[in-house]
């Protein structure tokens, strides 16, 4: 009996063992991730974990508004949140009578995963939009603007394999990954789909709901005027602290004023790659008077329809006009006059396309003014330093400072030539950067202990006095804040008294 009942519980041991190696074999320890696009005229982005939304994102302006001081998205199971932003659109007038289809698209690393999750995307919408009163189509069919562009990045690119095998799905996640110009899009088409989800996720999570153009050209610009008032002086502390102690450090003096020409020229550079950022994409730009009118006639409209195409800024732009386009097109029948109209709005669109694109080459251009600055401060440290220095650490020093020159020189010249892109020069800047780190770690061995502890208290000095710069600094953004806020607001109610009235 005792050798049965030995015998059972080896078997029922063996069983569990195995029931348990094989349930951890099929197990799958990486999370399911998906970026989830959906355009009813607004566009919004989600970033989908394990089938929760980790990020949600207005990818412009009207999604700005439909999302701002809204709840139950993220965090949320995707198909909730998707019912709450499908509720909302048709709330604020965004899904109507007049507006009937709703574009989805779903990229994962898993095929399957997304093509399943696309599905139960739709089927909510649809859903949701029924329990509005509302019948409407919900399907991966693709915006005139989304494959316009895509047409023209083929028809540029005839030999790159991977741009023509591009589908819209991977078109769209490698545009909202390159969207702050830190990835190319001709890098970004070359990524795998996890990766990209990542940039797009971290993207997400650094841009704040109420983040209106106006609110970043503002922050840019506060940001720079007192980054750079501190930098300055933090900077300096560790040539302050060699001049005091000359007769200790005779020789560390050069190292010193490197680190400083470097890490300025790291501040510097990475406010100039945040400046071409903010004019980054030409359909922000506001057109003319007759771009406007070959628009409006292009569209069909007339001058007094012309807030048909305009953003919330009462201007027109390549991005309001492909607003209007694309609601206008995905909800008519396909025929002769809309393929005219198509047509007509293409040749409309290249021609401003190319206006824009010499104009943000104009507004580059303004940007080598600032680098080449960074060089002339530094030359006239280097020169009043100079002869403070030894004669034998002459020939390292200047070594070094002709290097920074040639690095900012080719920057500047890249700048001018109008091909420079954000991601090249934050390369320029991160390259200053190490040099300054590398500076800064053979100081801070030369030093010991007691001379960083000696920086350290300087540097807490300087911050200090640079309260009242401070203090700027957080009124400026405080009032940009209140400003971005109330605009979105508005622009909220306006459009419930519209619906209203």
């Amino acid at each position: 009996m005792k050798n049965r009942i030995l015998s059972l519980i080896l078997v029922l041991s063996l069983l569990f063992a195995t029931s348990f190696v094989l349930a951890s074999c099929s197990g799958n320890d990486e999370a399911e991730v998906a970026f989830v696009s959906i355009d009813a005229n607004p566009s919004v982005e989600l970033t989908v974990e394990d089938g929760k939304v980790v990020s949600a994102y207005g990818a412009n302006e009207d999604a700005q508004v439909l999302l701002y001081s809204e709840e139950g998205i993220v965090g949320e199971k995707v198909e909730d949140a998707v019912e709450k932003i499908t509720a909302l659109a048709i709330e604020y007038g965004y899904i109507s009578e007049e507006n009937t289809v709703v574009g989805t698209s779903v990229s994962s690393a898993d095929d399957e995963y997304a093509a399943s999750l696309n599905e139960k995307i739709n089927e909510k919408i649809v859903a949701s939009a029924d329990e509005n009163g509302l019948t409407i189509t919900a399907n991966a069919g693709e915006t005139y603007s989304i494959l316009r562009r895509l047409e023209a990045l083929k028809e540029q690119n005839p030999d790159n394999a991977e741009i023509q095998a591009l589908t819209v799905g991977k078109f769209k996640l490698a545009l909202s990954a390159s969207e702050n110009g830190d990835v190319e899009l001709s890098v970004a088409v070359t990524m795998d789909n996890e990766e990209l989800i990542e940039i797009i996720q971290a993207r997400h999570s650094k841009a704040e709901a109420f983040a209106t153009a106006a609110f970043e050209q503002a922050r840019l610009a506060a940001d720079k005027a007192y980054e750079t008032a501190l930098g300055v002086l933090g900077d300096a502390v560790y040539l302050q602290y060699y001049v005091s102690n000359i007769t200790k450090y005779p020789t560390s003096i050069g190292d010193a004023l490197l680190y400083q020409i470097y890490t300025n020229g790291e501040r510097m550079i990475n406010f100039a790659a945040d400046g071409v950022a903010t004019i980054n994409d030409v359909r922000d730009y506001s057109l003319g008077e007759e771009a406007t009118e070959a628009a409006l006639d292009a569209l069909n409209l007339s001058s007094d329809e012309v807030e048909k195409i305009q953003n919330l800024d009462g201007e027109v732009t390549l991005g309001s006009i492909e607003a209007y386009a694309d609601k206008l097109i995905k909800n008519s029948q396909a025929s002769a006059e809309l393929e005219a109209i198509k047509a007509e709005l293409d040749a409309v669109i290249d021609s401003a396309e190319v206006e824009l694109a010499e104009r943000k080459a104009e507004f580059i251009k303004e940007y080598e003014e600032e680098i080449l600055a960074i060089e002339e401060s530094a030359q006239a440290a280097f020169d009043g330093i100079m002869l403070l220095i030894p004669a034998a650490l002459k020939a390292t020093v200047e070594s070094g400072v002709d290097t920074f020159e040639e690095s900012v020189e080719k920057l500047a010249a890249d700048i001018q030539d109008g091909a420079i892109t954000v991601s090249e020069i934050r390369e320029s800047a991160e390259l200053f950067g190490t040099k300054a780190d590398e500076l800064e770690e053979k100081m801070k061995a030369q030093i010991g202990e007691e001379g960083v502890a000696d920086i350290a208290e300087r540097r807490t000095e300087i911050e200090k006095t640079m309260s009242a710069q401070k203090k700027a600094l957080d009124d400026a953004l405080s009032k940009a804040e209140s400003e971005a806020k109330a605009f979105l607001e508005n622009a909220k109610n306006e459009r419930i008294a519209k619906l209203q009235s």
